[in-house]
């Protein structure tokens, strides 16, 4: 069985929000636990992310450096 990334259309997990993003899950969750991005908390401790809640202040504030330049990339474009 394939794992899925996606909670539901608009929420995804770490795991999920960081293959759109090209970082680790573990960073994603550190970046969430930092206060960097939003998150929301399951019952279980889970995180999980609002993919354009998570894009529009990663646009905003630029948290991992390189992060902007991935996510403003027009579609089909390689990542520089």
């Amino acid at each position: 069985m394939q794992k899925e990334h996606a909670i539901c259309e608009s929420y995804l997990n770490a795991s999920g929000l960081g293959d759109i993003l090209g970082v680790r899950a573990a960073t994603i969750c550190r970046w969430a636990r930092q206060g960097h991005i939003p998150k929301i908390v399951l019952p279980n401790g889970r995180f999980v992310f609002d993919k354009k809640e998570v894009l529009d202040v990663l646009k905003r504030t630029d948290v991992g450096g390189v992060v902007s330049q991935r996510i403003t990339q027009p579609e089909g474009q390689p990542h520089a």
